[in-house]
């Protein structure tokens, strides 16, 4: 059984953050402890990123 180290880097890249489901991953994975990368074309999606503890 192969298992990750504790050191492993958790990033993840989330698009359409601005609503919906991914605005819900964005939370999600900050609230794990992911690094996130959020994307979306509508400005909206920033303050959610922010507010998640996300890069936008």
């Amino acid at each position: 059984m192969t298992t990750q180290a504790v050191t492993t880097p958790r990033v993840a890249l989330v698009t359409g953050t601005s609503s919906g489901i991914g605005a819900a991953v964005v939370k999600h994975f900050c609230a794990l402890g992911y690094q996130v990368l959020a994307v979306d074309f509508n400005p909206a999606g920033k303050a959610i990123a922010e507010q998640a503890g996300a890069a936008f």
